[in-house]
């Protein structure tokens, strides 16, 4: 009994983390709002978590674990069956970050670590944690899926990978925005629909079908 209830609090502390870290990025987020947003002491989360980088390190170990399943297609729907590499690997990256708090986190503070390199957390008089490396792993996976699309003809060569992968991260980073939410939008039908338009531009510059994510031709 009392090692579940101890489960039940470390997986409270990780949640309340991860929304901290997702909505204020890690160097404005202290062990102090963790505790308050669960209504615990900051000695209690000690007891769990022995510093703020031990939090950090699990957001980014659940990060990478999420990505390799995304990248896998692990316990995915039948996106993958029915999409070409690039559109599967994105849709399901997209979903998994409008519903998975801990991996909106992760990606935030690999986000953080890359777009302000130390300045966010030189400003805090803090360091962002080790290994923030998940944007890029997963840029450079897409890069290479769009630079074989591209081989194979299946999009257009009018614009170099490097800018198409680059609008594919704005596309996810749109997803993950709490802006959507607020105003009462679906994230994951947004994001569906916003595909078809975009990556359908894309293909058919080169007179290929574009399949929506529900397997149907364009």
């Amino acid at each position: 009994m009392k090692q579940e209830r101890s489960k039940r609090t470390f997986e409270r502390i990780l949640e309340a983390a991860a929304e901290q870290f997702a909505a204020h990025g890690y160097a404005h987020t202290t062990i102090a709002d963790v505790a308050a947003r669960i209504g615990m002491t900051k000695g209690a989360l000690y007891g769990h978590f022995a510093s703020k980088d031990d939090l950090g390190a699990a957001m980014n170990r659940h990060g990478a674990e999420a990505w390799q399943a995304i990248r896998d297609g692990s316990g995915a729907d039948p996106v993958g069956a029915v999409l070409d590499p690039v559109g599967a690997v994105t849709l399901r990256l997209g979903r998994r970050l409008a519903t998975d708090i801990r991996l909106r986190a992760a990606y935030r503070l690999a986000a953080d670590a890359l777009l302000s390199d130390e300045q966010a957390a030189a400003a805090a008089g803090e360091r962002l944690p080790p290994d923030c490396n998940l944007l890029l792993e997963i840029q450079e996976h897409l890069n290479e899926l769009v630079r074989l699309a591209q081989r194979s003809g299946d999009i257009t060569q009018s614009y170099s990978a490097a800018d198409i992968t680059e609008m594919l991260l704005a596309f996810v980073a749109a997803v993950r925005s709490a802006t959507l939410k607020s105003s009462g939008i679906d994230p994951v039908a947004w994001m569906e629909t916003v595909w078809q338009m975009t990556w359908g531009a894309l293909a058919r510059e080169t007179g290929g079908a574009v399949r929506a994510p529900d397997g149907a031709v364009r």
